[in-house]
């Protein structure tokens, strides 16, 4: 069985996902003083997660964000400790889901951050990359495309590309220009089997969207043209 095919079992359940803090008495109780210090006691000025762990998964590990005030305050325990970082400058934004695993990237001057959650738990998520976007937490690029279709040959050039690329309206109103490659790909231990890898390069109004697919692996890319 392939790493691909591993992960189509369903390790999460509902105690995994992550969820949504509105007082100090549900912030875990190890997270409190150094969220308390770091946010100077400020917790209604910013909207906190909380992401537990998966005890079915051996590299899993529970962290704690806050974003608000122009900041994102990312809290995760080192070394039997719970240490912070803040993230400013933002240079790039990717967004990962393969089957049950999902992330959330970001890229600043001082790192990187990865914030892996249950993909069931997008409610709490794509507020949070709206916000990151620069947009209204409630933002929905669906209703966005209404008013600027996208380009009909996207849809015969490829349904996956097609599908995915609703996610450039973060970037901007509409596009109907745009770069799309497509590779076959063999199989290590099929060979008589193969799958198509494809990129699709979007220059929206704030920046360039890149879009990513290689099977059950979906991963898109907002760069910022300010950078």
């Amino acid at each position: 069985m392939n790493r691909s095919e591993m992960r189509e079992i369903d390790q999460h359940t509902i105690a995994d996902w992550p969820i949504e803090i509105h007082n100090l008495s549900e912030i875990p109780e190890e997270y409190q003083r150094e969220i308390l210090i770091s946010l100077n006691n400020n917790i209604l000025d910013y909207v906190l997660i909380f992401a537990p762990s998966c005890r079915m998964v051996k590299e899993s590990f529970d962290y704690l964000f806050a974003y608000g005030k122009d900041e994102v305050v990312y809290f995760k325990k080192e070394f039997g400790t719970i240490k912070h970082t803040v993230a400013l400058g933002l240079i790039s934004r990717t967004t990962k889901k393969e089957l049950l695993d999902a992330e959330i990237i970001i890229e600043s001057k001082d790192g990187m951050i990865v914030f892996p959650y249950v993909p069931s738990s997008y409610y709490l998520y794509d507020p949070f990359l709206n916000w990151l976007m620069g947009l209204k937490v409630d933002f929905l690029p669906h209703i966005a495309e209404q008013k600027n279709p996208r380009p009909k040959k996207l849809y015969y050039d490829s349904l996956t590309m097609y599908n995915y690329s609703l996610a450039a309206y973060r970037l901007g109103n509409g596009f109907q220009k745009y770069s799309y490659k497509v590779e076959k790909r063999r199989k290590k231990w099929i060979p008589w089997k193969s799958s198509l890898e494809e990129w699709l390069d979007i220059i929206m109004d704030r920046g360039i969207f890149h879009l990513h697919s290689l099977e059950y692996l979906t991963e898109c890319i907002y760069e910022f043209s300010n950078i």
